[in-house]
């Protein structure tokens, strides 16, 4: 009975103690793959105990994680070299096209009849066009790939938004449609001037791109007024299917049929709203689409978040 009782505590010590080793083994390995996560390491997963299983296990997630990192270095590898195509066609397509606007100018100044300037019209309209397609795609490559750190300044981002909404005028005239700036308060919040205007830019550009009418721009506090959230809504024509879920995906166009977008505009948008660690949202409803962005109020802690 003594015996029995004896064999029965042992086990049990044995038991707990192979319990005790196995969960401390998995924190361990737990550890260790938080490690090689944070610091994106591709060091393997060890074990220090000498169990069949766990080291069969071990084996199995080293090869999963050879894998993860081979085919996570095969996209960076991918992902640079069409950042890189990229730049390279933008800039083997700009000089043959600046010499082509360049005697497309020239002629402009030469006595011709009526068809022929409507003809010359079209052809600069249709350079324009190609300049901006090129640089949206020169600038998605740059900010893509870059790594300076962004010099945030305290700016009046009411004036900002209404000097870029001042710019666009006669663009919004041309197309007829009318623009306004809701809201008559005074916000200032951290930001990159050149990078908020480029926001601004590209956010009116893709209202002109597809609103059926007019166009309203807002600034207002965030709920815990922490944050100015800036955003651009207007009415979608019949002819877009948009799906706010990709939006600000690269190359995604929500307008059927061939246009002169890119699909790069918001997704510009989002990478220089990140940059500056404000956050881009979407929206559509009964037929009013809007985009806007978040930026941090001046005045929080440079930590803040």
């Amino acid at each position: 009975m003594v015996l029995a009782l004896v064999c029965i505590i042992v086990i049990c010590v044995i038991l707990f103690t192979y319990i005790y080793c196995i969960k401390k083994q998995l924190g361990s390995i737990k550890k260790q793959l938080d490690k090689r996560r944070e610091d994106k390491a591709s060091n393997p997963v060890l074990v220090e105990i000498r169990d069949k299983s766990v080291e069969d296990m071990a084996v199995s997630l080293n090869k999963t994680l050879r894998q993860e990192t081979a085919l996570r270095v095969s996209q960076e590898i991918k992902e640079q070299e069409f950042k890189q195509l990229i730049t390279n066609i933008s800039h083997d397509i700009r000089t043959p096209l600046a010499v082509m606007k360049g005697y497309l100018q020239l002629m402009q100044k030469n006595k011709m009849d009526k068809v022929c300037r409507e003809y010359l019209e079209i052809c600069l309209s249709h350079t324009a066009s190609m300049e901006r397609i090129i640089q949206q795609f020169f600038e998605y490559s740059y900010w893509s790939g870059a790594e300076e750190e962004i010099n945030l300044k305290k700016i009046n981002i009411t004036n900002l938004v209404t000097e870029v909404m001042t710019d666009f005028i006669p663009v919004f005239e041309e197309n007829n449609i009318k623009m306004e700036l809701a809201g008559t308060g005074i916000y200032f919040g951290m930001a990159d001037k050149e990078l908020l205007v480029r926001i601004m830019q590209n956010l009116l550009r893709n209202s002109i791109q597809y609103a059926e009418g007019d166009v309203k721009v807002s600034i207002i506090p965030s709920e815990e007024n922490t944050f100015i959230k800036i955003s651009v809504e207007n009415p979608v024509r019949k002819d877009c299917n948009v799906d706010i879920n990709q939006v600000f995906n690269r190359f995604y166009v929500g307008k059927e049929g061939r246009n002169h977008s890119t699909g790069l505009g918001l997704s510009i948008v989002k990478m220089l709203v990140e940059r500056m660690g404000g956050e881009v949202y979407a929206d559509i409803e009964e037929g009013i689409f809007k985009t806007g962005f978040t930026i941090k109020k001046a005045g929080l802690p440079e930590n803040y978040c």
